[in-house]
């Protein structure tokens, strides 16, 4: 057993279950929880009252900015909290609408996650922009296919750093350095921010990913923004705590990523995120090994497929069963203890592409052993045997 899998009370709660979802939602640290707890008990607003626990509070809440900014290698004035992954894609797409006309142009890749091709999708119907899906064979994208695709009218390049469907990783680097300055890239980093490290101003212009991918709680989301394209990134949610002042007639936003944050925050998940960065970076390796021990297995199964080219560190493997819908084999292997993902993975177009209805994911943990991927494979060789029995 893997001592990190001491770590997370899930296993205690569920000794019989062999989880291998983490590209959906990874299992909480007790450090998590234990922060969780701590700023629930003590309870008060951020950026408001100014009693001393509030005042403290509210530097907790800002300590956890800085502490993201360092995971990102950015600065606290390009970290942005948002409620969701998704909300950090909404606001991108609506926030920089008004930059977009009839004559322009957006690169989306055609493997996205809906959450990141929906919203700019909605803005060109908007505006008028074209949008452009970029062809993807396997999750991933070249440069050079990306590059074929620009002109002068491109404003956004729009991608995920690793598919969700299939683990494969871009040459996010190596596209940036062709990319002129007029084209933006933003990058939907979800799948990579637990695996690999991230140095955001490198990557692109912006980038995001939701917190309960990387151990802490749900209901945050973490969204880079360079001060470049920050000065032309608009609020989309207007209320409280985003605003200087108010008159009768006009008001005066908040300077800087503030504006960009109405409302009460949600600062216990905001300090779980904090916890959960601190115990994240204390590990050396994440989840390469085990990813790598994933591919090895699946690949050597007979009646097993995978899907495009998986990227170890990333530890997400798609594939299929010959024969068998993906439903089917999630269920039987959910009877007997072992967890994975079934259905298209909010990719739709991509699975088009790659020409099943569905597929199968794997996908490791930092907690993730060798017993799971033994369980794996037994519950994979029960399934495919009872539906061709």
């Amino acid at each position: 057993m893997s001592s990190l899998r001491n770590d997370f009370p899930f296993f205690d709660e569920h000794p019989e279950l062999t989880y291998l979802d983490s590209a959906a939602t990874t299992q909480k640290p007790a450090v998590v929880l234990e922060a969780v707890t701590k700023a629930l008990t003590s309870t008060t607003t951020v950026h408001r009252s100014t009693f001393p626990l509030a005042e403290q509070q509210t530097e907790s809440y800002e300590a956890v900015r800085k502490q993201v900014a360092g995971f990102i290698h950015a600065t606290p004035e390009e970290v942005i909290f948002t409620p969701s992954a998704t909300y950090a894609a909404n606001l991108l797409a609506q926030g920089l609408a008004h930059t977009l006309t009839a004559e322009s142009e957006i690169l989306v890749g055609e493997a996205e996650h809906h959450s990141n091709l929906l919203p700019w999708r909605a803005v060109a119907e908007q505006t008028g922009a074209k949008l452009t899906l970029i062809p993807s064979n396997d999750g991933s994208y070249t440069a050079e296919s990306i590059v074929s695709l620009l002109n002068e009218r491109v404003g956004y390049v729009v991608l995920s750093h690793a598919s969700n469907v299939t683990g494969a990783l871009t040459d996010i680097p190596a596209l940036r350095a062709l990319l002129p300055n007029h084209a933006k890239l933003i990058l939907d980093c979800s799948q990579t921010a637990a695996h690999l490290p991230l140095e955001a101003a490198k990557l692109a212009d912006a980038l995001f990913f939701a917190a309960h991918k990387v151990y802490a709680p749900s209901g945050t989301g973490v969204l880079y923004v360079n001060p470049t394209l920050q000065k032309d990134l608009r609020p989309t949610y207007l209320g409280g705590g985003m605003v200087q002042r108010v008159w009768a007639d006009t008001q005066e936003l908040q300077k800087g990523v503030a504006q960009f944050e109405a409302g009460s925050p949600n600062l216990e998940s905001v300090l779980g995120l904090g916890a959960a960065l601190s115990y994240l970076e204390a590990i050396p390796e994440k989840t390469n090994v085990m990813g790598e021990r994933l591919i090895t297995m699946l690949s050597a199964l007979p009646f097993v497929s995978i899907l495009g080219t998986p990227h170890p560190q990333i530890g997400l493997v798609g594939f299929s069963v010959t024969g068998a819908h993906p439903h089917d084999i999630a269920h039987i292997l959910g009877e007997q203890g072992v967890c994975i993902r079934a259905g298209q993975h909010c990719s739709g177009p991509l699975h088009d592409t790659l020409g099943v209805p569905a597929s199968l994911r794997a996908s490791c943990g930092v907690y993730t052993n060798e017993e799971d991927i033994i369980n794996l494979e037994g519950a994979l060789k029960t399934a495919y045997a009872k539906l061709n029995s």
